[in-house]
């Protein structure tokens, strides 16, 4: 499939990405308070600390870093900042998202067999600069894109993913893109646990926090050598409802005590009633912790109007408990980063600082504004 593909099925997509990253975050939409810890209890005492509650299936890898035939939808995410020789930051996203179609869709789209269809997008952008992006996707029909268990590799057309083999000693991940816009061949290194936060089945996720990355960039004909340290995350499900009257503020923040926190707000558009904060921290220690809805507060604290489609954006954000032992300012890298391509959204980097249990912290991150 090329890039003809009707809009329906790419609607999909963008709805998967867009949603189900952190679908397993998302409470009732008129939470009743909570029994048990909220965030600043968690930071007040070590001992207080409750592990999310364990998934309903044991993950085993490298054979859960693969495809799961079964759910309906599933995506792997990188998210990096990474500085060249000369010390420019770039900021990257690297996306698969795969779907698998009704026996009716792949009738209606194409003559070819195949039951699923694979997408892949990758921003690379430095501060103030516009994205280089790179989009493509396929069937996995005659080899154009797919999984690949025994070599653990995941593609779309010459855009792959592979998957190492649990050695500390090689890579965890490795992501080439030989030609387009912007190419590059990073490789991530980690000797950190796999983070598995407790999650709403049938949606499973789990994610690797700090990952060392090296390799190159090219970017305007000028290849670059890179380093950096990368998040990565991995969600399979049921594809979520499109449509409806929510907005959702999705946001992963690195921090730089080598901790990790994911974010997510759910409010109606019109703005009437509470919004529904979740989330979780991957701590240094690789030990995950559930954030209680009435244990955090996110709070946009700034705004940038789109001149193409008007809509007005919350692009600067305030993150903090009751007590102020989180209290964090998220900025964007540049508030400029709507997205048309099919649903108009906003993504990008953002950048990170405050405090953390009284001490200073700075930090990355990725924030994605849909549903406005």
């Amino acid at each position: 499939m090329k890039r003809g593909t009707k809009l329906p099925l790419l609607l999909l997509l963008l709805v998967f990405l867009a949603g189900t990253g952190y679908y397993m975050l998302q409470t009732p939409q008129h939470p009743t308070k909570p029994q048990g810890i909220t965030i600043d209890s968690i930071l007040a005492s070590e001992q207080s600390l409750r592990p999310a509650v364990p998934s309903p299936e044991k993950l085993r890898f490298p054979l859960d870093h693969g495809v799961h035939a079964e759910s309906s939808g599933e995506t792997w995410r990188l998210i990096g900042k990474l500085k060249t020789e000369t010390g420019k930051h770039l900021a990257l996203e690297a996306t698969f998202v795969r779907l698998k179609l009704t026996a009716g869709q792949s009738e209606r789209q194409s003559a070819w067999t195949a039951g699923q269809v694979f997408l892949f997008s990758c921003r690379i952008m430095a501060a103030g600069a516009k994205p280089y992006s790179d989009r493509h996707q396929s069937r996995e029909a005659l080899g154009l894109a797919g999984y690949d268990s025994q070599n653990r590799k995941l593609w779309v057309y010459t855009r792959q993913m592979v998957f190492g083999d649990g050695n500390p000693d090689q890579f965890a991940i490795k992501l080439d893109v030989p030609d387009g816009t912007c190419p590059l061949s990073l490789e991530f290194f980690t000797s950190h646990s796999v983070a598995t936060p407790s999650s709403a089945a049938p949606i499973r996720y789990y994610a690797l926090n700090r990952m060392d990355a090296r390799g190159w960039v090219e970017i305007a004909g000028h290849k670059l050598s890179v380093s950096g340290q990368a998040y990565f995350d991995h969600t399979w499900g049921p594809l979520p409802a499109t449509g409806g009257q929510l907005v959702r503020n999705n946001f992963v923040l690195q921090l730089s005590d080598g901790s990790a926190i994911a974010l997510s707000q759910s409010r109606r558009r019109d703005g009437s009633g509470k919004p529904v904060n979740s989330g979780f921290v991957i701590q240094p220690d690789d030990n995950t912790m559930t954030l209680e809805h009435d244990g955090i507060e996110i709070l946009s604290d700034a705004y940038w109007t789109s001149s193409e489609s008007g809509i007005r954006y919350p692009v600067e954000w305030i993150i903090r408990t009751p007590n102020r032992s989180i209290l964090l300012a998220v900025k964007p890298w540049d508030e400029r980063l709507e997205t048309t391509d099919l649903l108009t959204n906003w993504s990008g980097p953002i950048s990170i600082s405050g405090k953390l249990g009284g001490k200073p912290v700075t930090g990355f991150g990725q924030m994605q504004l849909t549903g406005y």
